[in-house]
C-alpha cells in the first residue's frame, strides 16, 4: 500500500513540475526575461526576518535541549511538562505512557509539534525558513539570453547568500549565546 501510495503521488509530482516547466517556456523564455541580480535590502527585508526568526527558534530548541538549567533561570514559572524536555517527550502518548499508544492521531509523527515546546521550535525554524525562500525574490535566468553563460551576478548572489545566513546566525546567536549563555 505504501509503494503503491508513493508511486501515486510521485506520479502527480513529476505531472505537476512537468505542467511547471512548460509554463515557464511559454511564458518567461518568449518574453526573454531578464536576470534579476539586484539586491535591494527593502525587497530583501521580509526574507531575513524571516531567517532571522528560524534562526531564533532554533536557537529556542537547542537551548531547551541542552541548557535547559539556563532556561529555567530566564524562565522560572514555565511550565516544565510543556518546556522540559526530558518530561515532554511523554506528551504525545496516552496519560505519559509509550506503552498505551498515542494521545491523539499524529500526535507522534505529523502534529508532533503541538506536543511540546522543542517540536513546536523545530516546526517553526522549518517553517519560516521555508517560508522565508518562498518569498525570496525571485531571480529568472534566460539561458537563450547571449550573457546567459557569464558569470554576471556572481557577486550579487554571494551577497544575497553571506546576508541571508548572517540574518539565520544573528538570530541564533542571540537566543541561544545571549540571552540563555552564562544564566549559572
Amino acid at each position: 500500500m505504501k509503494t503503491a501510495l508513493t508511486t501515486v503521488l510521485l506520479g502527480i509530482l513529476t505531472a505537476s513540475a512537468a505542467q511547471d516547466t512548460l509554463l515557464l517556456k511559454e511564458t518567461f523564455y518568449q518574453r526573454k526575461a531578464q536576470v534579476n541580480t539586484d539586491f535591494n535590502l527593502r525587497s530583501e527585508a521580509p526574507t531575513l526576518a524571516l531567517l532571522f526568526l528560524s534562526g531564533a527558534a532554533d536557537g529556542f530548541g537547542d537551548v531547551l535541549q541542552f541548557h535547559y538549567a539556563e532556561f529555567e533561570q530566564v524562565f522560572p514559572n514555565a511550565d516544565e511538562q510543556w518546556f522540559n524536555p526530558e518530561l515532554s517527550w511523554r506528551n504525545k502518548y496516552k496519560n505519559g505512557d509509550p506503552n498505551q499508544g498515542r494521545r491523539y492521531p499524529g500526535s507522534i509523527s505529523v502534529f508532533v509539534a503541538g506536543t511540546d515546546a522543542w517540536h513546536a521550535s523545530k516546526l517553526t525554524r522549518i517553517a519560516t525558513m521555508s517560508t522565508a525562500l518562498a518569498i525570496a525574490p525571485l531571480q529568472i535566468v534566460d539561458p537563450t539570453k547571449p550573457n546567459y553563460k557569464k558569470r554576471r551576478g556572481l557577486k550579487k548572489f554571494l551577497l544575497r547568500t553571506l546576508a541571508y545566513s548572517a540574518s539565520y546566525h544573528a538570530g541564533q546567536f542571540i537566543v541561544y549565546d545571549v540571552i540563555f549563555s552564562n544564566k549559572k
